[in-house]
């Protein structure tokens, strides 16, 4: 097992400086009218040896080695290239890791290669999820302030699935509610669990806040997403 991290860690420093980590993109569709809106980027390991290898498998290994943030601004800088391409209409969703929020820079570096590839920073949504405002808050306020203050849309991911509490809804400058697949299968399983999902539906709205929900993968969930007021889907049926 040490012989197998030792060479997975140095693959993976190898792998950020070669661009091996690569952005796949997930549509992202209107559920009022079926409107592709953008991507959601989802980062990928083209291993020479071990071929596509998904984020949960190295993402927390580059955040113990303090590499997460080398491969998330690759990652950027390569999706706005893509993008740059693009009906100007179509926006980026990226995550962000908790421990990116410690770096003073965060906020100056987003920007900074959104200017360099010729990208509206209104096309640009950050994806943070609950934990992060618990471990970073301060940090995070302000650097999501100065990104939100620069164009760039702030969702906040995994909704109740983590530990923050709903005055960081308030306290945050935060666009979106993401829906976590596990409410949207839950509810594909026992109809009283669509309750959850209009609740939060109805909270974000309550807020001024859009919704998007994860893991659609028939029509009948969409439908039923569609009329409790979600307004962005995304999963395998699209």
């Amino acid at each position: 097992a040490l012989k197998l991290r030792s060479t997975l860690e140095a693959d993976l420093r190898r792998a950020i400086s070669a661009g091996e980590i690569v952005p796949f993109y997930q549509p992202l569709i209107a559920l009022d009218d079926g409107r592709l809106t953008g991507f959601e980027v989802l980062a990928r390991w083209q291993h020479p040896q071990y071929g596509i290898i998904p984020p949960a498998s190295f993402i927390p290994l580059a955040e113990e080695l303090g590499r997460v943030g080398d491969l998330f601004y690759k990652l950027l800088e390569r999706a706005c290239a893509d993008a740059h391409d693009w009906p100007t209409q179509l926006s980026l969703s990226v995550n962000v890791s908790p421990t990116q929020f410690a770096e003073p820079q965060l906020a100056a570096r987003i920007l900074a290669i959104l200017r360099e590839r010729g990208i509206d920073p209104a096309r640009l949504e950050l994806e943070i999820t609950e934990n992060a405002l618990v471990d970073e808050v301060s940090s995070a306020r302000e650097s999501l302030v100065a990104l939100r203050e620069a164009g760039v849309a702030v969702a906040l991911d995994d909704f109740g699935t983590g530990y923050s509490s709903l005055r960081h809804l308030s306290d945050l400058p935060i666009d979106r509610l993401k829906i976590d697949r596990l409410f949207v299968e839950g509810a594909q399983q026992n109809i009283d669990k669509w309750r959850i999902v209009r609740a939060i539906v109805q909270l974000a709205h309550a807020l001024d806040l859009e919704t998007t929900a994860e893991g659609i993968e028939i029509s009948d969930v969409a439908d039923i997403l569609r009329d409790v007021g979600c307004d962005i889907g995304q999963g395998f049926l699209f």
